[in-house]
């Protein structure tokens, strides 16, 4: 990534962080937010591929993209709660929200985990 898009996905990522508190505060204004911020954020991460043949590297990146996918659909749940559409109104964006804050955390230290330990091992062999 360059700088901007650097830039622009870290500004997603502080949106999402905002977004997800903001509803204390002000639920339209965190829908907002947070739909912003999932449309920054989740398409430079669905655009970070792995090339390697590590099957383990390969599968916590498909969590990833599912993880990335729940953070579309607790931002979609969220705008439904904030405006009253649809049958989702009660919180269920929070669900989605925690799934997707699960996997994520969970895929960011096991990615790198599983990387380092396939360099070490290349640098061994």
């Amino acid at each position: 990534m360059n700088r901007l898009q650097t830039y622009i996905f870290r500004l997603g990522g502080l949106l999402l962080t905002t977004g997800a508190v903001l509803p204390v505060f002000h639920l339209k204004a965190a829908a907002l937010a947070f739909g912003l911020g999932a449309l920054l954020f989740v398409p430079f991460q669905l655009a970070d591929r792995y090339s390697g043949t590590n099957l383990v590297v390969r599968r916590l990146y498909r969590q990833r993209q599912f993880s990335d996918l729940m953070l579309l659909v607790a931002a979609a749940l969220l705008a439904m709660q904030a405006w009253h559409v649809g049958r989702f109104v009660r919180g269920e964006w929070i669900i989605a929200l925690t799934v997707a804050v699960v996997a994520q955390l969970y895929c960011v230290f096991r990615i790198e985990q599983e990387i380092k330990k396939e360099h070490k091992n290349k640098t061994h062999d």
